[in-house]
């Protein structure tokens, strides 16, 4: 490790060198305070092994998805829940962050995905999910020692509570909307409306539904059709 002292055209800066899983790494502080005190952050930490890189760091995370999936989805988790995470994955992770190794994410990021995520447009529950997601696959890859800390710890999710009180529709709505659609001929939209109204069911339980799990006075819900976002 070493700290240089570098002319640049607004000043003088200073860049702290060191070596890091096979590759050379540096840093530039604008103060030679803050890069002696990194610098000597960065001896510490590699007298205590942190720096130490296992050869599995430099996989990808769409290929840590894929071995999470055989070794540790499939077994425990039930197919209606990899299905939805298949879909939230192959949206929102796969197209911007799947083909980072794993330690090339770090907290910012992924504080920086989250933003993007942000900017498209999507949804506080859907960044949560997707996070989350992340999250948990990471920690599996700190169990099974690929890396020392999970990065997306520390990422600060959305919160999972309501933004807005559920306010159901009156009955006297709710058969207005039935009666329009029946006198258009729609009988199957007007029975999920029935379903969704007074059952009290998800769309996505609802439109999972057969005729099996109708009883006299009683429907069962056990399952959920994957929708991603109703």
């Amino acid at each position: 490790m070493s700290i240089e002292r570098l002319e640049r055209q607004g000043g003088v800066v200073w860049r702290v060198r060191w070596r890091e899983g096979g590759h050379n790494r540096a840093k530039v502080l604008g103060r030679k305070h803050d890069a002696e005190a990194f610098d000597a952050d960065m001896r510490r930490r590699k007298r205590a092994g942190e720096l130490v890189e296992s050869a599995n760091a430099q996989m990808t995370l769409a290929e840590l998805a894929h071995e999470w999936l055989q070794v540790y989805g499939a077994p425990n988790l039930a197919r209606s829940t990899l299905e939805s995470y298949a879909i939230t994955w192959d949206r929102h992770v796969l197209p911007s962050i799947g083909g980072l190794q794993l330690r090339e994410l770090t907290p910012q990021v992924l504080e920086r995905f989250r933003g993007d995520l942000a900017a498209a447009g999507v949804g506080l529950p859907t960044q949560r999910r997707v996070l989350v997601i992340v999250q948990g696959i990471l920690q599996r890859a700190v169990e099974w020692g690929y890396i020392p800390t999970n990065p997306a710890k520390v990422v600060r999710k959305p919160t999972g509570r309501r933004r807005h009180v559920v306010r159901p529709m009156a009955p006297v709505v709710v058969e207005r909307i039935r009666a329009h659609l029946l006198a258009g001929g729609d009988l199957r939209s007007a029975t999920l409306v029935s379903v969704l109204a007074y059952a009290g069911v998800r769309p996505g339980e609802a439109l999972a539904l057969t005729f099996g799990d109708v009883r006299q006075r009683t429907i069962l819900v056990e399952r959920a059709a994957s929708l991603g976002e109703v």
